[in-house]
């Protein structure tokens, strides 16, 4: 949050009236927000000054001292007198409530200022108020009503300070305004007015001599520039911004500045940048005992380990955050603490206490009735119980997943339809105005009619225009038509093969682009194409029992199931005949195991269709490997020949008994030779025998190789 404001900067006069001195002589102008205090027994207003006092050198990070001073102040007010003060508490309180992320208690501390405002407030009282207000609308999540409250509170601000220019708390208020609107207007995507509030808030901060805003307003600058893909302007906003905290001494903004550079390494994939500036933001936070970031920077360490793999240090983090959160009794905090946790324990392979971690963090989100974090931690479980070989758990949670997923889908779609029909509501009114402007220019359109006849030869060049544009539109079509098979509408082998290249280039050039050859280990890890061929297991049969139509409707429905099962960025092809090839994008090696398996019991568990009542079930088998073969050399191997792979791959999961998956990756990066010898032809068997390739399958089940 940003500086004090000023809001209890009325009770300056406490002091004077408790020692018995006139606030003003009398029939005097009473200065700009000071108090005009009826006779009140000295006691409560020497308390009340040193009440004042502590409020004003508590931790504005971590207020909560200042809440419970602000409420003992409040009951030593008598009802009816001191308004201006009762109504600077109460405005203390609505800020430092929102600081602690205790918004409900904010509200009604809002509320009850807001009914003492109109009726007894001064007009400065009510733009410090409402700036409290619009902060505790932004940390809601609510940016489109901060972004109507400011829409009107800055011009009165601004209005204000002209004609006052010497009340510094209201011209802080206002950069307070620029910081809190530059934030809604990031989210909501109006870049062009997040800039120019916070360059209005930078022009401010100049003329207020305010240094420590300054740096903050540096710091969202960099944060947009990162919303807008300038990570390179944003890095440099943000460190001008730690520079002047430096300067400044000032360790607590030092580590809210390091942490949000940390957020803009992370944007950029930099995870050694990214835990280097939380490593900062975590040690800093504790030399002054900044508790909700040292809690937040523990909980963002948990992760980027995670996402680096690094499971051992992903525990250390995510336990030292779930101690911090409960502590702080923050139940979100230790939800997604009990979820980091409870999976890099199974990866560990403390399976049983990892999968009852990450099913307590889902109770948290189920009974709080955050849909959006229930559905992804019961993805993330679904997950866990593939890989701690507990698949019937993992289809189950993987079910649920996709309900959940599709009820949250329909849930958003039916919020847009509504705030459509508002919309539209106002749509109509104006449309109405409209149709009234327009019978009026109808009529001078008329009288004008003559100068369209002669335009006429402009008119024909414009159809002819729209023909090419007709005409290319139709050239399009046809393209894509040639890029699809007829029977499923999933992509068809010409597809693949004239886009593939494109994505395996930027492949090979994001490898290219690590610093180190242990970087580029590590950032490859979560860059793989795994290609997974898959074959409807006795699929002849169907077609010789219930017909060719029967069959059609099998390779339909099974085509759905791996379009549902993929992800939009992922390729599904139908390979030929019951044959289908999918690229999934961006999935670790590692990770294959758990796609293929996913796939395998979908299709085990699916009800396939044939009409008039009939319903059998098939299942499948699938063989995979990834791209690039080996990870320090892509271009050794082709993609092509990945696929042969995945193809021998297959065979052999059928030659198995069919239901099941096999795969292979390097597991070393052999001799020169050998690698040549997979660029020509791979031999899988043979390679697996010698230790250049390793294999899996279902059930960890000795392979019998195909041919």
């Amino acid at each position: 949050m940003g500086p004090h404001l000023g809001v209890l900067a009325g009770l300056t006069l406490l002091g004077a009236l408790a020692a018995g001195v006139p606030a003003r002589a009398a029939g005097g102008p009473a200065p700009v927000g000071t108090l005009q205090v009826p006779p009140t027994p000295v006691a409560p207003f020497r308390r009340l000054t040193e009440l004042k006092r502590l409020i004003e050198l508590d931790n504005r990070n971590n207020p909560v001292a200042s809440v419970a001073w602000a409420e003992e102040g409040l009951a030593l007010l008598k009802a009816g007198q001191e308004v201006q003060v009762r109504i600077a508490l109460l405005t203390g309180l609505v800020r430092d409530c929102t600081v602690l992320n205790a918004f409900p208690q904010a509200a009604a501390y809002l509320e009850q200022a807001r009914s003492l405002v109109a009726g007894d407030g001064e007009e400065r009282a009510h733009f410090l108020l409402e700036t409290q207000a619009a902060s505790l609308l932004a940390a809601r999540e609510q940016p489109k009503e901060a972004k109507a409250l400011l829409g009107s509170l800055q011009p009165a601000l601004q209005a204000y300070l002209r004609r006052v220019p010497q009340d510094q708390a209201i011209g802080r208020a206002l950069v307070q305004d620029c910081l809190t609107l530059g934030e809604v207007c990031r989210n909501l995507g109006t870049f062009s007015e997040a800039i120019a509030a916070l360059q209005l808030g930078q022009k401010l901060c100049e003329e207020l001599g305010d240094e420590q805003d300054h740096a903050r307003i540096l710091s969202q600058m960099g944060t947009l520039y990162s919303t807008l893909g300038r990570s390179d302007d944003a890095v440099a906003s943000h460190k001008s911004a730690i520079a002047i905290a430096e300067s400044l001494r000032d360790l607590d903004l030092q580590a809210t500045l390091h942490f949000a550079l940390s957020n803009t390494f992370g944007d950029r994939d930099d995870t050694e940048g990214q835990l280097t500036e939380l490593t900062l933001a975590s040690e800093l936070a504790g030399r002054t005992r900044y508790a909700s970031l040292q809690l937040t920077t523990a909980v963002n360490l948990a992760d980027v380990y995670l996402g680096r793999k690094d499971y051992r240090s992903t525990l250390k983090y995510a336990e030292a955050a779930l101690r911090m959160a409960t502590a702080a009794h923050n139940a979100r905090a230790t939800a997604v603490s009990q979820v980091n946790r409870g999976i890099a324990l199974n990866r560990l392979g403390g399976a049983a206490e990892g999968l009852r971690s990450i099913q307590e963090g889902l109770e948290h989100f189920k009974e709080a009735h955050a849909a959006n974090d229930t559905c992804g931690v019961t993805g993330i479980l679904a997950e866990e119980f593939a890989f701690a070989g507990d698949y019937r758990k993992a289809f189950e949670a993987e079910v649920l997943f996709k309900s959940l997923g599709d009820a949250l889908k329909k849930s958003q779609d039916q919020k847009r339809i509504a705030e459509a029909g508002a919309s539209f509501e106002s749509d109509k009114k104006q449309l109405e105005i409209n149709a009234l402007q327009r019978d009026r220019r109808n009529q001078a359109r008329l009288r004008l009619l003559w100068l369209a006849l002669g335009t006429l030869g402009f008119a024909i060049a414009g159809v002819l225009v729209l023909s090419r544009k007709r005409l290319k539109s139709v050239n399009q079509v046809l393209a894509e038509m040639s890029l699809k098979d007829p029977l499923t509408s999933l992509a068809n082998r010409r597809y693949l093969t004239t886009r593939i290249a494109e994505d395996l280039a930027q492949i090979v050039r994001m490898q290219r682009s690590g610093h180190s050859e242990q970087a580029r280990t590590r950032f490859l890890a979560n860059i793989d194409v795994v290609f997974l061929m898959i074959d409807i297991d006795h699929f002849k049969q169907v077609n010789d029992t219930y017909g060719h139509a029967a069959g059609d409707q099998v390779l339909k429905q099974f085509a759905f199931i791996l379009s549902q099962t993929m992800r939009d960025s992922d390729t599904v092809v139908r390979w030929g005949g019951e044959e289908f090839f999918v690229v999934a994008k961006h999935t670790s090696r590692e990770d294959s195991r758990l796609v293929a398996e996913r796939i395998r019991a979908r299709v085990e568990a699916f009800p396939f269709e044939l009409g008039n009542g009939q319903v059998i079930h098939k299942t499948c088998s699938i063989g995979y490997s990834s791209f690039p073969f080996f990870r320090t050399d892509p271009s050794k191997v082709a993609w092509e020949k990945v696929a042969e792979v995945a193809d021998q791959c297959l065979y052999t999961a059928k030659g198995m008994g069919r239901n099941t998956w096999v795969g292979v990756h390097e597991a070393g990066e052999g001799t020169e030779a050998y690698q040549e010898a997979i660029g020509a032809y791979p031999k899988v068997a043979e390679l697996v025998a010698m230790g250049i390739l390793r294999a899996e399958t279902r059930g960890d089940r000795a392979i019998t190789w195909a041919g």
